[in-house]
């Protein structure tokens, strides 16, 4: 038996600057047991280009439960719904 489900969200800002282009990738913790912390975790990723942050973002998506179409454009800052309980297939 699972949890209660909650909104899970990935949120993500894709920026560039002149060292390249810096991808943020974040989960809010959404309870008490994480003792006051505000994220479960934050990650940060530097690209040579746009197309190389879009790609990883999908892999990351892919990996946890986001669903995007195939062809789905990718804007440089939002959120995205995760299954709450992914599983790996193989």
């Amino acid at each position: 038996m699972y949890a209660p489900e909650r909104q899970h969200l990935l949120h993500y800002k894709i920026s560039t600057d002149s060292g390249g282009v810096h991808l943020r990738i974040w989960e809010k913790a959404t309870d008490a047991a994480n003792h006051g912390k505000a994220y479960l975790y934050i990650i940060n990723h530097r690209f040579q280009s746009l197309e190389e942050a879009k790609a990883q973002l999908r892999q990351h998506l892919t990996q946890n439960g986001g669903i995007l179409t195939q062809d789905q454009d990718i804007p440089i800052r939002g959120q995205v719904r995760l299954m709450p309980h992914p599983t790996l297939e193989y």
